[in-house]
């Protein structure tokens, strides 16, 4: 798959760049996690997902860098 492995996005026109859904998605998982004090089983609970599933986005956020999806998303800019 094109992008595989790597971040992508498409710019907004005034140079920023729109996050991909699985930045959202991953930034997301990494906020409900946030929120259940890092209890994998009770995020993947609130989320309605597999605990593998809960494993799998962190694997994938460790591989980007939260914090560049974080950043580019803004999930954590506030409650």
């Amino acid at each position: 798959m094109e992008g595989e492995g790597r971040v992508m996005g498409v710019n907004e026109g005034d140079g920023k760049r729109l996050p991909t859904l699985d930045e959202v998605s991953l930034a997301y998982v990494a906020w409900v996690l946030e929120r259940c004090d890092g209890d994998k089983k009770r995020a993947a609970e609130a989320l309605g997902v597999s605990l593998k599933t809960v494993y799998s986005k962190l694997a994938r956020l460790h591989e980007i860098g939260l914090e560049s999806v974080a950043s580019r998303v803004g999930v954590f800019g506030g409650d």
